[in-house]
């Protein structure tokens, strides 16, 4: 039993060195640009280490973002109870992606300046469209909403203004604030939403 969980945590630590090393590396250069030789050297462990834990550099980057996504998906499940309507919830998963992208700001500054693989915000993309879709579909008070427009259309078309917006603004982020960026944002929901009111 101590054998197992000695190495379990080995195996723990080693994938986070890992991580690390990609995640430190892709401050620096592209994906494309890292080799697998970076990774091991950043993290001091063996090519033959890296290959017992990961197939490549891809799957130790799909790794990575995986790792992202779960540390988001936990802040991001509070929004759902929350959340007495679908704007409130859509705010509150986009206040938690902010602060997530806030609180990460150089790395995924990085990834989104040097890595320009679909798969770096489609991870997130699928997380946030997911309890978007999980908030409507769940909420008898939506009724109207499921019956005019397809679920899966309307949480796309929230969660791609969402993740559009937050890399504009991790460009930008001069131009305001956190606070204001939610702001402009229930706006510009709330203004197509009473445009359309007859």
């Amino acid at each position: 039993m101590y054998e197992r969980k000695k190495e379990d945590l080995r195996i723990v630590r080693t994938r986070l060195l890992l991580k690390n090393a990609l995640i430190q590396l892709l401050q620096e250069k592209s994906l494309e640009d890292v080799s697998v030789m970076d990774i091991c050297n950043k993290a001091f462990v063996h090519r033959a280490t890296f290959y017992k834990h990961f197939e490549d550099k891809y799957h130790l980057f799909t790794y990575t973002l995986n790792c992202f996504k779960q540390d988001f998906a936990e802040s991001a499940q509070s929004a759902l109870q929350k959340s007495p309507d679908l704007l409130a919830c859509y705010l509150e998963l986009a206040d938690k992606f902010l602060t997530f992208l806030q609180t990460n700001k150089k790395t995924a500054l990085s990834i989104i300046e040097n890595n320009k693989s679909e798969l770096t915000f489609q991870i997130f993309f699928d997380e946030i469209e997911d309890e978007i879709k999980k908030y409507i579909v769940n909420n008898k008070s939506l009724m109207l909403i499921k019956n005019t427009l397809p679920v899966p259309m309307l949480s796309t078309f929230l969660c791609g203004g969402l993740i559009a917006l937050a890399v504009w603004w991790m460009k930008n982020d001069t131009v305001c604030t956190k606070q204001q960026l939610l702001a402009y944002l229930e706006m510009l929901i709330t203004y197509a939403y009473d445009s359309n009111k007859p």
